[in-house]
């Protein structure tokens, strides 16, 4: 299971309007731009610009979906906590045996940070 912030796009609406659509693709694109640099280079090196660049967006594009760096950062940091509770539960419902639980959620934890570590 790879993670994607894309998913947050999944079970939306088809009939929203083209506008709200394209603003949850950018949106989605910045924020899976900032996860691989902030996973590559860690947190304090890099800036707004360097994800504005990487993700082929206006400053002012990212400005309009976050106010900030922190807000960017916490955004993403959510999104990573809700998909691991989500792949965890789903583990744990699908498996009865506590030992086999228990190796499962690790191989799931392992799958879904591993890639992110600096992150």
């Amino acid at each position: 299971m790879a993670f994607s912030l894309l998913d947050q796009l999944d079970g939306q609406p088809e009939n929203l309007p083209r506008r709200e659509r394209k603003n949850l693709q950018q949106r989605a694109e910045i924020l899976q731009t900032a996860l691989r640099l902030f996973s590559e280079k860690g947190y304090h090196d890099v800036s707004m610009h360097d994800i504005a660049k990487e993700a082929e967006f206006g400053m002012g594009t990212l400005y309009k979906y976050f106010n900030n760096k922190e807000e960017l950062y916490k955004t993403l940091i959510n999104g990573v906590a809700k998909k691991w509770r989500h792949a965890v539960l789903l583990a744990l419902e699908e498996e009865r045996n506590p030992l086999l639980a228990l190796k499962r959620h690790i191989a799931v934890r392992r799958e879904l940070f591993s890639p992110h570590r600096v992150f």
